[in-house]
């Protein structure tokens, strides 16, 4: 019988020598750790390395190899192009006696050794078996891909071959030849510096999101957003920016001769055994046409609702939302703060045999087996609000809208949570207490919207200080009053910071993400103003009455434990103002757009916007802080 492909955990699982438990737990390990499942699995006491060793021959008959503990010759690893290693995932790892040892991730792949064969003729193969986890570590480690260097001799061969049709002052006015561009980005130094670009960005340990390719007026500029902040990259010659913009446009299906309008693409690859998708957008730009391209890993599995929320009182308020029979839950937030992580985890946590769920998604970020998905597309008539109609005819119970964009689609979203169902949704509103003002910007009812809503979901995503090199400090009075940070005076105040030199397991002090939340749950009083049509301050009010806490006192809180400092705390939850202005009379806060406050009528118009003090009586500064008039809020 022929053996089929397994996985690691897959044969340790079949071998009996770990339990479920045990593997979905080394994964989530691995996950925010980048080490290899046999390394966790065994840093966790759950198996050997011998184990792992007798496993593997068992399944393979075949010799296994740990790669991190054998010295490959650089004249061997030589004999074998790059190509072919990462197309078959292989590694010639010794040469002797004209027999070449070859570790294999699949020892049944017969057309690897045959490849291998023809292209070393005369020379045996000895097959032997590795973990695929190590050959990825061992191909960063060993391999490396120097993309500046890929680029200088792409630009080389280039002005050797269009010497005179990529020259740097070329008007950009002249209409391209159709012909002459695909000429350019079928040639070699071009395609290869174009995927070399996305296998850097798609690395195990860099965490990037966005990929941005921007032509300056003598370069051009490419840019990784990592960790939500954008990192330079390299810089490169502007000669290249027609060839390398039509090879993202053919790989993306796009138009290569329209150079005056934005076009919205995809491209879909195929990295380390994942589906990955870029979401693909070309913008036209006084230097050129800039690339901006989003990261898309379908591979992704949901993340466990206790590990996005992890103090007790958010992860009780959140199962309790999403238990409920009918009504809509709105998860709220800029572009890029994790609002579809948590639509999928709560999908996640509800599916099960006995309940329909179907999603109306644009994209479909990922896949999810029992679930229904339906990819929108507007350019066929196959929009949101049509695919909800459907919806509504296939007995469903759980519904996902992608994101709620307009009238008719909130409408149609909250009719259904009325009639019965359970509907998850989006919105782009900076907090939990703006989605109840979005809504009626769209023209749904202030009773409709609290009759129907079960609450909102407000995140912001911070990154996470290096738990190996963060810094032990005390924060000045200053920088604690500004955030308004709430801490027993009788006890040190001990916080972390993050280390700007950085080491091997951060990018400057940082690894990693992880969630701030708002929970505004419909309480009767949250109910009662939101159905009567208050403004987002008595929202917001009413819904702290009830218990919710706000994104930058969770983010403060996740600060004095140790996830993060303040400094991103400020990057992320904080307007430009700083902290947001305490009524002196009531201690609640206001908007800025408040003369009197709305709760107890205090005139604000002379508040510091330093220390919240209010001035009286002509003051030319803070009696408090000393700041001057003109700093003067209002």
């Amino acid at each position: 019988m022929a053996l089929v492909k397994l996985k690691l955990g897959e044969i340790l699982l079949n071998a009996n020598l770990i339990n479920e438990s045990q593997l979905k737990k080394a994964v989530e390990i691995q996950k925010e750790t980048s080490e290899s499942l046999g390394v966790v699995l065994i840093k966790q006491g759950y198996i050997t390395e011998a184990s792992i060793k007798d496993a593997l021959e068992l399944q393979y008959g075949l010799r296994y190899v740990n790669l991190r503990k054998i010295k490959v010759a650089p004249e061997v690893l030589k004999m074998i192009p790059e190509n072919l290693i990462r197309q078959h995932q292989i590694v010639p790892i010794q040469f002797a006696n004209n027999r070449l040892t070859l570790a294999m991730v699949d020892p049944t792949n017969l057309i690897a050794i045959d490849d291998v064969r023809f292209l070393l003729k005369g020379v045996s193969v000895q097959p032997v078996i590795i973990t695929e986890d190590e050959y990825f570590l061992f191909l960063d480690s060993q391999i490396k891909v120097d993309v500046n260097e890929i680029a200088a001799n792409a630009m080389d061969d280039l002005l050797l071959e269009f010497e005179e049709g990529l020259d740097a002052d070329e008007s950009e006015e002249a209409d391209p030849n159709l012909h002459d561009l695909e000429r350019e980005v079928d040639d070699g130094p071009v395609i290869k510096l174009a995927n070399q670009l996305l296998t850097r960005a798609l690395g195990a340990a860099r965490k990037v999101s966005d990929i941005h390719i921007e032509p300056q007026e003598h370069n051009i500029v490419v840019r990784f957003r990592q960790d939500g902040v954008l990192q330079k990259q390299m810089e490169l010659p502007n000669k290249l920016l027609a060839a390398l913009i039509s090879r993202y446009k053919i790989m993306s299906n796009l138009d290569i001769a329209e150079k005056r309008l934005p076009q919205d693409g995809r491209i879909r690859v195929k990295f380390r055994g994942k589906d990955i998708d870029f979401r693909v957008s070309t913008l036209p730009s006084k230097y050129g046409e800039k690339i901006c391209m989003r990261i898309l890993d379908k591979s992704n599995t949901a993340i466990p609702l206790d590990k996005l929320f992890i103090f007790e009182n958010d992860l009780k308020a959140v199962l309790e939302m999403v238990n409920r029979p009918f009504g809509i839950i709105f998860v709220c937030g800029p572009t890029g703060s994790g609002k579809t992580t948590t639509l999928y985890s709560v999908l996640g946590f509800r599916n099960n045999p006995d309940v329909n769920i179907s999603t109306a998604e644009d994209p479909i970020e990922y896949d999810c087996p029992g679930i229904t998905q339906c990819q929108a597309k507007p350019e066929i008539g196959y929009t949101f609000a049509r695919i909800l109609k459907a919806f509504l005819r296939q007995d469903p119970d759980i519904m996902l809208i992608g994101e709620t964009r307009d009238k008719e689609l909130a409408k149609i979203a909250i009719e259904a949570a009325l009639t019965g169902h359970l509907v998850f949704t989006s919105l782009h509103t900076n907090d939990a207490p703006g989605a109840m003002m979005r809504l009626d910007e769209m023209g749904v009812e202030g009773f409709l919207t609290a009759a129907a809503t079960i609450g909102v979901i407000a995140q912001r995503l911070v990154r996470k200080i290096c738990p190996d090199c963060r810094i032990k400090y005390t924060p000045d009075q200053t920088t604690i009053d500004f955030v308004s940070l709430k801490y027993d005076p009788s006890q040190p105040l001990e916080m972390y910071k993050h280390n700007e030199a950085g080491c091997p397991k951060c990018v400057r002090g940082y690894s990693g993400r992880m969630g701030v939340y708002e929970i505004m749950k419909m309480s009767d009083a949250v109910r009662e103003v939101v159905a009567r049509g208050a403004g987002a301050a008595l929202i917001r009010y009413a819904a702290k009455q009830s218990g919710m806490v706000q994104l930058k006192d969770y983010a403060l809180k996740l600060a004095l434990q140790g996830f993060t400092d303040i400094d991103e705390v400020i990057r992320v939850c904080f307007s430009d103002e700083g902290a947001a202005k305490l009524c002196p009379g009531c201690r609640e806060e206001v908007g800025d757009d408040y003369v009197k406050c709305p709760f107890c009528s205090t005139n604000l118009k002379n508040l510091c916007i330093k220390c919240n003090t209010l001035i009286e009586g002509g003051w030319k500064a803070c009696s408090n802080c000393g700041t001057p008039a003109p700093a003067l809020a209002n």
